[in-house]
């Protein structure tokens, strides 16, 4: 019976190289196409955010995420009339939370095959994003605002703005 080099490593070994190809898929499909979001006009609202991105890991099974607790220096962030960019994918908001400066636009893309919403908390916006459409809104006001979606309860996340 011939050998691999696959069959040969440690099952440790497979694993992690396992690992470090779900990885690498997951990193591949999050570069998929660029919808642009409809984007508000920026007069209109008197709110702000901060984002924070995160590398995913890697699991060899589907796994529940939970938002990480840091915040990126608003010196590497968009500046004000930009946009951030968040993806709504796994029934999740990422990167979240997140801080930006104020007049960034925050943009919403919904990469599910579900519909979902991009609700404030107190009202501030609401949305509804079929699958493959976005939606964006510019955070004027420094703040904290925290928003979910009103389909799925459990999708919650926040935007500083300073």
């Amino acid at each position: 019976m011939p050998s691999t080099r696959f069959a040969q490593l440690s099952r440790a070994a497979r694993r992690c190289a396992l690992a470090a190809a779900v990885a690498m898929s997951l990193i591949a499909a999050s570069c998929g196409d660029d919808d642009s979001p409809t984007v508000e006009d920026p007069a209109e609202d008197s709110s702000s955010a901060t984002t924070t991105t995160t590398a995913p890991t890697a699991t060899t099974e589907p796994t529940a995420t939970t938002a990480p607790t840091s915040q990126p220096t608003l010196a590497s962030g968009p500046e004000p009339g930009q946009q951030y960019r968040l993806t709504i994918s796994d029934f999740a908001f990422t990167p979240n939370p997140i801080t930006i400066k104020a007049g960034v636009i925050v943009a919403w893309n919904n990469k599910d095959s579900v519909t979902h919403t991009v609700t404030g908390d107190k009202g501030e916006f609401d949305a509804e994003l079929s699958p493959g459409r976005g939606y964006g809104r510019a955070f004027n006001t420094p703040g904290t605002f925290a928003y979910h979606c009103k389909i799925h309860t459990t999708m919650t996340g926040t935007i500083t703005v300073q």
